[in-house]
């Protein structure tokens, strides 16, 4: 069941090339601590966790734990670093960490085979106006479609996709399953999971190089990275088309790598 489109609300294409006013874009935080290579790897772990401070070229630097009164009323970074990945990826350490990091970015190699698969039919579907994804229409493209993979079919026929997902679709899906590994390591470090970065930097360097392999602008990567999300929740909703505005902040804001640093080295 779908929301009915509101043709006046911005298109995922337009939503997508927004930059946020400055009084309401987060700090975004240099360490100017890697070479660029590494500064791009680190970036992909965005469009995650975009908070005001967030380290967008490295990973989240320990935070040492809050005291005094800090301890009551503020955030310990470390500490719901640790939660986060914990929580959700089921990292409490550093060997943990990289092999659950591992596992996605080999995930991530595979790419989604059933996604390259129907790419022309996805293609079509989000190539027709809004008014045309009609339920006849709906109906149509899945009998057309193995039913193993109407999951994947869906997200692009719901109303919603106009807002969410991009109208050229991108060639592959891996920036997802890149992002979340990168983000993996850039919690648990934060976390202080890790005692430096040197065991990570060969994975982060595969990550780009895969990345860099696949896509040859941080705007494909931005819409992999959205389409690959969509796909992994099996719907588009309000929360998808939130997040869109979240890549987007990772695309514009002037002081995110993806604008200081071009994917690929320029000659």
């Amino acid at each position: 069941m779908t929301l009915p489109a509101d043709f006046a609300a911005p298109t995922y294409d337009e939503r997508i090339r927004r930059t946020a006013p400055a009084a309401s874009r987060p700090e975004f935080v240099w360490l100017d601590a890697y070479d660029p290579t590494l500064q791009r790897a680190w970036s992909l772990s965005l469009p995650h966790d975009l908070v005001d401070g967030r380290v967008v070229d490295g990973p989240a630097p320990e935070a040492p734990p809050n005291e005094g009164f800090r301890r009551m009323f503020a955030v310990d970074r470390g500490q719901d670093h640790r939660h986060r990945v914990a929580s959700v990826y089921g990292v409490k350490d550093a060997a943990t960490a990289l092999e659950v990091a591992w596992d996605r970015l080999r995930l991530a190699r595979t790419g989604n085979a059933h996604y390259r698969e129907l790419l022309p039919l996805l293609q079509d579907i989000v190539s027709a106006p809004p008014d045309d994804r009609n339920p006849t229409r709906v109906w149509k493209t899945l009998t057309t479609v193995d039913t193993d993979k109407h999951d994947l079919v869906i997200p692009f026929l719901q109303d919603e996709a106009v807002y969410a997902l991009p109208e050229d679709l991108p060639v592959d899906t891996v920036a997802w399953d890149v992002s979340v590994a990168m983000r993996i390591l850039w919690l648990a470090h934060g976390g202080g999971l890790f005692e430096d970065t040197v065991a990570c930097h060969d994975l982060a360097r595969d990550a780009l190089d895969l990345i860099r392999s696949t896509y040859s602008s941080w705007r494909e990567v931005a819409d992999g990275i959205v389409v690959g999300r969509a796909l992994s929740t099996g719907r588009v909703d309000e929360s998808c088309i939130a997040y869109v505005d979240q890549v987007a902040l990772a695309l514009n804001h002037p002081d995110s790598p993806w604008v200081r640093l071009p994917l690929h080295d320029v000659d």
